[in-house]
């Protein structure tokens, strides 16, 4: 939780930052696809981290 956590707010903050904005519903809809994609991959990436683990354990 504390690494998605850390994960999505780095995002936020570099989107925030890219494109001058607070929140990513003051975006383009092409930048906030972006967002969209670059948060699907982090949840993605601890999913996997996720999975990984539990096979670690498991086995």
């Amino acid at each position: 939780m504390e690494k998605r956590s850390r994960l999505t707010s780095k995002w936020f903050y570099d989107f925030s930052t890219k494109y001058g904005v607070d929140a990513p519903d003051e975006a383009t809809p092409e930048q906030t696809d972006e967002y969209d994609a670059g948060m699907d991959a982090i949840y993605a990436r601890i999913r996997e981290e996720y999975i990984a683990e539990m096979s670690q354990q498991n086995s």
